[in-house]
């Protein structure tokens, strides 16, 4: 290269104009403007998704909590029918309510918005604590049906008819952010038998010559044979007592003539005869005595122990037929007993002694063939069925008329709890059972067929039937409602119960 000379390289490389740059840009817009809806929706599905599985999970939870509840409960106590928004229901170990409603105008258990509870919700209520607690299990619900089925598969319309539930759940989501319903479904079976927590005794009536009337013990689901109660020839309502201090049972073995002692467990232990056609017993668990009523003889016998067996005390007083015994062991810390005599349509109250302390026979009492006496421990007053002239009465502690109620037919039985002053009455010839309450009320309770004898358990409130005609033993709770019934229990006569 000669001097002087310069050597220029070419670079034909050149920048980016602006038309190119505004190319870019644009095409990079329309790219994000495509892919924006598209993180939009995949945010927006994922959104639904998630809702709707939250939902979904809420509902099931919810549903799982209600199978589980009436699976597992003592019974159903309340239904709307063959179908509806809500079941009330005792829990498993038989202690207090539970209720599953939807919160929607139009239930009988509706509270509005009230707190965390809003309309359309989930609700379980309680009243474990002592009163009514609320507790929401499902928010926003469309739509809440139980369709109520008996053992065949056809729909109950009663309670005590429910075998299998059927649960239909319809929900929403409150924020909206899932379109449409979500549908949730449950079976549940309940349990083939109620749970009985308590001693109860019944006996059947045959009324053919072999002694083969049983005498069962339900809770422990135990009998003893051997018996014979003839409830076509004598009157046998109140032919069992229970002693309350251990859960035996006293039976006046009417046709055998004797009076029986059954252990809770189920032992005999004791056999006392000389008696004749004995109707009714009432124990004193206190002064450990026995009050007979001896109906064919003519007598009321009181049994007490002597140390190396039972001594048998005989008051005559004239009586005729005597029917029924209540035995008070806390008037005036003394023991005195109410009886029956029937044939001579009186009223008595004796002393331990065997004395009369009241006479209600005549005016103004005017009785009928009265059959069955019940007395409050708590405050003396003595409840009269007075079969013969349809009603039932109360007697004061000195034998003056209290209150009479009408609109009976043949009352057969009477049972007063001592706790509310409550008196239960079986009703045979209406095939009802009634509650006259503390106020005077008359509350009639139907579905039976010429009931004979009815037990109040003063603790729980509950009263158990012997529903001769339909061959079951049927309890009802305190406010009437129908928990359950026990069938195959040939012709009940009388029934008993211990708290």
């Amino acid at each position: 290269m000669r001097s002087g000379e310069y050597i220029i390289a070419r670079n034909n490389s050149r920048g980016v104009t602006l038309i190119e740059i505004l190319l870019v840009v644009t095409l990079s817009a329309l790219l994000m403007a495509g892919i924006i809806p598209f993180i939009r929706s995949v945010n927006d599905v994922w959104g639904i998704g998630s809702s709707k599985t939250e939902v979904l999970q809420n509902g099931r939870i919810a549903l799982e909590a209600i199978t589980r509840y009436i699976r597992q409960s003592a019974r159903i106590l309340t239904i709307p029918g063959s179908n509806g928004n809500y079941v009330k229901l005792r829990d498993p170990d038989d202690n207090y309510n539970i209720i599953f409603y939807h919160n929607v105008t139009g239930s009988p258990y509706y509270i509005g918005a009230s707190g965390v509870i809003k309309d359309n919700d989930l609700v379980m209520r309680s009243d474990e604590s002592g009163a009514y607690t609320d507790s929401l299990l499902a928010s926003s619900l469309e739509n809440f049906n139980i369709i109520f089925l008996q053992e065949d598969g056809s729909l109950a319309t009663q309670a005590n008819e429910v075998k299998t539930c059927k649960i239909e759940m319809q929900l929403s989501d409150a924020q909206g952010l899932s379109a449409g319903e979500l549908d949730l479904e449950g079976i549940v079976t309940l349990r083939k038998e109620p749970r009985i927590l308590v001693p109860i005794w019944a006996i059947t009536s045959a009324g053919i010559a072999p002694s083969n009337d049983r005498l069962k013990e339900f809770s422990g689901d135990i009998e003893v044979t051997g018996f014979r109660i003839d409830n076509i020839s004598y009157d046998s309502s109140d032919c069992l007592s229970v002693n309350l201090a251990d859960g035996s049972c006293w039976v006046a073995d009417t046709v055998n003539d004797r009076v029986v002692h059954i252990s809770a467990s189920a032992e005999i232990l004791d056999v006392i005869t000389g008696f004749n056609k004995p109707d009714a017993v009432s124990v004193d668990e206190i002064h450990n005595t026995v009050w007979v009523a001896d109906t064919g003889a003519n007598l009321v016998k009181r049994l007490r122990w002597g140390g190396s067996g039972w001594v048998i005390d005989e008051f005559s007083q004239k009586f005729k037929s005597p029917s029924s015994v209540s035995v008070n062991p806390n008037e005036s810390g003394s023991e005195v007993c109410w009886v029956a005599d029937t044939a001579n349509n009186r009223i008595v109250k004796l002393s331990s002694a065997g004395q009369i302390l009241v006479d209600a026979v005549r005016k103004p009492w005017n009785f009928s063939r009265p059959r069955s006496v019940s007395v409050n421990r708590n405050t003396g007053v003595c409840w009269v069925a007075d079969t013969q002239n349809n009603r039932v009465v109360s007697l004061q502690p000195n034998g003056n008329l209290g209150d009479t109620y009408r609109g009976f037919k043949r009352p057969r039985s009477v049972s007063v709890n001592k706790t509310n002053g409550e008196c239960w009455v079986a009703d045979s010839e209406n095939d009802s059972v009634k509650k006259i309450t503390s106020s005077g009320s008359i509350l009639e309770f139907r579905g039976f067929s010429w009931p004979q004898s009815v037990s109040v358990n003063f603790l729980t409130g509950n009263c158990w039937v012997a529903d001769y005609g339909n061959n079951q033993i049927v309890r009802l709770n305190a406010e009437g409602d129908e928990e359950f019934r026990i069938g195959n229990f040939s012709s009940p006569v009388a029934v008993a119960t211990r708290p």
